[in-house]
């Protein structure tokens, strides 16, 4: 995983656990932090940037779509 990531958004709910190591995102309410063992969610739309990841950072990604089960 790459330690930084532009500013993007989703069409999807998004839910980040990190599994492993630690991340740091930039969003517009300011630096959200996450380690092993907590999660980061970003409601669909919103804008966020990846400012920086640990070398050993696992994380599951899980989305969920509006309408989807």
């Amino acid at each position: 995983i790459s330690t930084r990531m532009p500013p993007h958004t989703h069409d999807a709910f998004e839910v980040n656990l990190v599994v492993a190591g630690r991340l740091e995102y930039r969003t517009e309410e300011g630096i959200v932090a996450a380690r092993a063992g907590q999660c980061v969610l970003l409601p669909a739309g919103i804008v966020h940037e990846l400012v920086d990841a640990s070398p050993d950072l696992a994380l599951w990604v899980l989305e969920w779509r509006h309408g989807s089960v």
